[in-house]
Formats: C-alpha cells, sequence, structure tokens
C-alpha cells in the first residue's frame, strides 16, 4: 500500500494525476499568461505584455522594458505564448474577476444590427440582475462583436472534446459563417422564431445561451454547409457530437430553411435526404426518417409552414404540403396536401388548417372545420351508444348481428 501525502491522497495515485496533467502544461501556462495580462491591464502601475515588451498600465509611469522571463521566471523566453487580446484568448467566465474591470473589456455596438444591440442590452441586464453569472455573460456576449462571434463561441465551448479543441472549432466555426450570408440571415431567422413561438423564451439572449434545440439546429447547419463543401469527415463529426451533446441526430446532408423552432430538440431524428422548408415548428422526439435500405432519395419533404406535432413520424420519401400539421403521435405513411390536418396511426385526414399553424403553435382543429374522419369516429360512437341504450331498455330482444 502506498504511503499517503500531504494532501491526503496517496503516492501512487498522486504519481497518475500527475502524469495525466502533463499534456495540460502548455494549456495551464497559456491560461496563467492571460490572468497575469489581465490582472495587470486591471491595476495602475502593474506590466502588460505586448508582443515581447511589458508596458505599464494606465495609471504608471510611461515608457516599456524589454522582458525576458520566461513562465518559471528564470530568464528565457522560448516557448512563452503572447496575446494581444487576452479576453478573447481565455473564456473570461473561468477566470479570477477580483479587481478587473470587464466593462473594459466590451466589444462595440453595431448599430446597424438591431437584432445584436437588443442582444447586448438583454445580457446586461441579467449580468446586473444576476452578478454570479456576470463573467460568463461578459465572457459569452458582451466581449463579442456580433450574434456570429457569439453563437460560434457558444457551440465551440458545447461540442468541444479532447480530439476537438474549442479554439480549433470556433475557428472552423467563424469561417464558415463569415464567407455564406445565408447563413447568417438564417441564424437571425431561427433565434427570431424561437422569440416569437416559445412562450418560455423571455428573451433573445437566452436563446441563444442555453436553448439546446436552437443549439443544435445552428450546429446542424454549419455541418451542413461543411457537407455540402465536400468537408463530410468533419461534417460528421460534428453530427456526432451534436447528437451526445444535444439528443438531436440530424444528418449533415438534411436541407433545413430558415425560421424553424426546434422546441425543446430531444429525440429529434432527421434524415440525409430529407429537407424542412422555412417557418417550419418541429416538437421533441419527431423522426423523419425513411424505410427500407435503399440508397437515393428516401426521406420526407416537409413544407413551409407546417407544425408537426410531438414524436410524430414521417417515414419515406413523401410531402408534408405547405401549412399542414402532424398532430402529436401521428405515423405518417402518405403524403399529407396542403393546408390539411393529419392525425392517428396511420395517420388520416381529421380537418383543414386556415393559415400557417408553425406560427400560431395551436395543436387542434376547430370544430366548423373538421374533416369527414372527425365526423364520421362521431357518427359510430354515437351509433353504438344508442344501441346499447336499445339493449337495456329491451332485454328479451335478440340483438344479434
Amino acid at each position: 500500500m502506498g504511503g499517503f501525502v500531504g494532501d491526503g491522497r496517496d503516492v501512487d495515485t498522486r504519481a497518475r494525476t500527475s502524469e495525466a496533467r502533463v499534456s495540460d502544461l502548455p494549456t495551464m501556462r497559456r491560461t496563467n499568461t492571460c490572468l497575469r495580462a489581465l490582472r495587470a491591464s486591471s491595476r495602475p502601475g502593474r506590466t502588460v505584455r505586448h508582443g515581447t515588451k511589458w508596458s505599464r498600465a494606465a495609471g504608471g509611469k510611461r515608457g516599456t522594458k524589454m522582458a525576458t522571463r520566461n513562465a518559471n521566471g528564470d530568464g528565457g523566453t522560448a516557448g512563452r505564448p503572447t496575446f494581444d487580446r487576452p479576453d478573447k484568448a481565455f473564456p473570461l467566465y473561468m477566470a479570477d474577476f477580483e479587481g478587473i474591470d470587464c466593462r473594459s473589456m466590451l466589444s462595440t455596438v453595431d448599430d446597424d444590427d438591431p437584432l445584436w444591440t437588443e442582444i447586448r442590452k438583454e445580457a446586461a441586464r441579467d449580468a446586473e440582475a444576476e452578478p454570479m453569472l456576470s463573467s460568463f455573460l461578459y465572457a459569452s456576449v458582451l466581449v463579442h462583436s456580433s450574434v456570429e462571434s457569439v453563437i460560434s463561441f457558444v457551440l465551440a465551448n458545447r461540442l468541444a472534446e479532447a480530439s476537438m479543441l474549442s479554439t480549433k472549432l470556433k475557428e472552423v466555426f467563424d469561417e464558415v459563417l463569415a464567407s455564406d450570408a445565408n447563413l447568417r440571415e438564417a441564424l437571425r431567422c431561427d433565434l427570431l422564431a424561437v422569440k416569437d413561438r416559445d412562450p418560455a423564451c423571455t428573451s433573445y439572449v437566452h436563446a441563444l445561451l442555453y436553448f439546446k434545440g436552437f443549439h443544435a439546429l445552428q450546429a446542424h447547419k454549419i455541418s451542413h454547409t461543411l457537407w455540402c463543401r465536400g468537408q463530410k469527415v468533419m461534417a460528421i463529426a460534428l453530427q456526432s457530437r451534436m447528437s451526445e451533446e444535444f439528443g438531436v441526430d440530424i444528418h449533415p446532408g438534411a436541407s433545413i430553411g430558415k425560421g424553424v423552432l426546434l422546441d425543446h430538440g430531444q429525440g429529434i431524428v432527421i434524415g440525409e435526404t430529407a429537407v424542412v422548408g422555412d417557418r417550419v415548428s418541429i416538437m421533441q422526439g419527431v423522426t423523419l426518417g425513411g424505410t427500407g435500405k435503399d440508397a437515393g432519395d428516401r426521406h420526407p419533404k416537409v413544407r413551409h409552414g407546417c407544425l408537426i406535432g410531438a414524436h410524430a413520424a414521417i417515414l419515406g420519401n413523401i410531402e408534408i404540403g405547405h401549412s399542414s400539421l402532424v398532430a402529436a403521435g401521428s405515423l405518417v405513411l402518405k403524403d399529407v396536401g396542403k393546408r390539411t390536418m393529419v392525425a392517428g396511426s396511420p395517420a388520416k385526414v381529421v380537418g383543414v388548417t386556415s393559415s400557417e399553424p408553425s406560427r400560431s403553435m395551436i395543436h387542434e382543429i376547430k370544430s366548423e372545420v373538421r374533416g369527414k374522419f372527425c365526423k364520421d369516429w362521431e357518427d359510430a360512437v354515437q351509433q353504438e351508444t344508442q344501441r346499447e341504450k336499445a339493449m337495456r331498455d329491451n332485454p328479451t330482444m335478440d340483438w344479434t348481428i
């Protein structure tokens, strides 16, 4: 049995822990560099590193001097990282903020983007209302310059793992978003859809930071762009991480439009050749899947304005017409016409819709527009009720059919 050290752990355990931490030394050194730079920048008279120079912070004496010390302070400079913007290089909510003025690190406001301006106001308000989360909100929203930068930062941190570092993922996400104007427009439309249709969403910043259905949708759209570029290995890797992290499995080949809401997101499965149009709302547990093992175009096409209820399954290369409603728990195996409501297993037409149900989020039909299925069902129930009453009134009669 190994001996014990001062912190209560046996020697063998501590040795294994030390070995495991060797690979983290570069990260730890970069972290310490950032923290020192952040603290120094907020205290008068302290030095701040810029490249290979150290200059006095505001409130100290002017002038600079060359610095030649390494992470251990023994005079060398080899391997010592430099940071022009330490607040960008290191997640601020992991740092010690005592004595640091976060407001001095805020990005400039883009007056041409009213959505971004509103998001910043909401984040600042939340930071003031909940001091415990203020550093997280500054790092995740207020130090960034756009909505794209925020979602890139959030997704990179949520999807990161040992083989995909958050810093590298953010570079990939930033590049994809910067190169595709349609993707940037879709990001804003999707964010507006969440705020407009989900009564549980009280602000844009809450959807941007916390709603996993929204996160899963944006991660998919980035992976879809990579898939279409031919970067299929990276796209599949992101799909795998998205499935693990969000509980949503969307093949990167699937095409999804703008203004789409994945409500709750949990358990949604969408196949490779599926197409989802604009302004569609999809509830939890929905499957847009194929049938059989044949390759090719084998998944559903959901047109614009549709509402797909919770745990509905739509299977095969079929079409759900625009502004239609698929009731919760339905199994749809055939085409559904436009402005139609279907329900049941297998699904049958039960009514029509008068507008885009995806926007109203109403999962029912009015009595004046009921379809033949509902009327036939009511007639059958009424006949059976009358028959049972007649049997009670005339028990001696032969009711055998």
